[in-house]
């Protein structure tokens, strides 16, 4: 498995999405903390300049469905898709590699992809936010605490959308659909995230906190990441990503390749 996942390590390396991707995650970021801080300055009265902070933008870093969590759900299904579309993996099968092998080749290269743009994202975003803008006021021990299991959160957010691209990538076998698949399905995790943030959900949280994604659902109502959502948040990441590996590794193995 070593020499595959050098193989797809090496072929999303030298490809343009990645360069196109790592320019998006390091200037979205300038631009982003630059207009916050304009219009701060266009408000006589301050009210804005108050609100804006490297804290504020960091709620929103880690969301599937805007900015570069969305091109990162886009660009992770081409890597994967594509190499069943060029006739790349009918080839590794040829070689020898068995199909678990490939399919978990194509998973941890993702998940390496994405962890670091994302980082890049969020790393650069924190820095000139904090520069520019400044952090957001002091934190209380808690809320440092709830700080940092959200970013923890937030990170494993795309190494479960690694496993999400992977399945539809590696089942559906085209390029176009495998995209259309993978952006739908994180578009739906938001839109049911954001609504159920909206609803009384306290009688049934220990349910809802079960969500992929509702950890990270900061800019949409959820403001404190304590122990149990945090718990709960890993376990349902671990959970999700081991059946989509297990369900994706199944489904490939039996999947004509062309």
């Amino acid at each position: 498995m070593l020499s595959l996942l050098k193989a797809d390590l090496f072929r999303i390396a030298k490809s343009k999405l990645t360069f196109i991707s790592l320019i998006i995650a390091s200037t979205l970021p300038i631009l982003m903390v630059l207009l916050y801080y304009g219009l701060g300055k266009l408000d006589e009265e301050g009210y804005l300049a108050q609100m804006f902070s490297a804290r504020m933008l960091m709620a929103s870093v880690f969301s599937l469905s805007d900015n570069v969590g969305l091109v990162i759900c886009v660009f992770s299904a081409i890597f994967v898709s594509m190499d069943l579309a060029n006739g790349t993996l009918r080839n590794k099968v040829i070689a020898g590699h068995s199909r678990s092998s490939i399919y978990l080749s194509h998973v941890v290269a993702s998940v390496i992809y994405n962890v670091i743009v994302i980082s890049v994202y969020a790393g650069l975003t924190l820095l000139f936010g904090s520069l520019i803008l400044g952090f957001g006021g002091d934190m209380s021990s808690e809320e440092i605490k709830s700080f940092v299991f959200s970013m923890v959160t937030g990170m494993t957010t795309f190494v479960y959308v690694a496993t999400i691209s992977s399945f539809f990538g590696l089942v559906v076998g085209s390029v176009a659909p495998s995209i259309i698949f993978t952006v739908l399905f994180c578009l739906l995790l938001s839109l049911v995230t954001g609504v159920v943030s909206l609803i009384d959900y306290s009688n049934f949280k220990y349910i809802v906190y079960f969500i992929p994604t509702f950890a990270n659902g900061n800019a949409l109502g959820v403001t404190v990441v304590d122990n149990t959502l945090f718990i709960e948040a890993m376990v349902s990441y671990g959970a999700f990503s081991v059946l989509n590996v297990f369900l994706g590794i199944v489904l490939f193995t039996k999947k004509d390749l062309k």
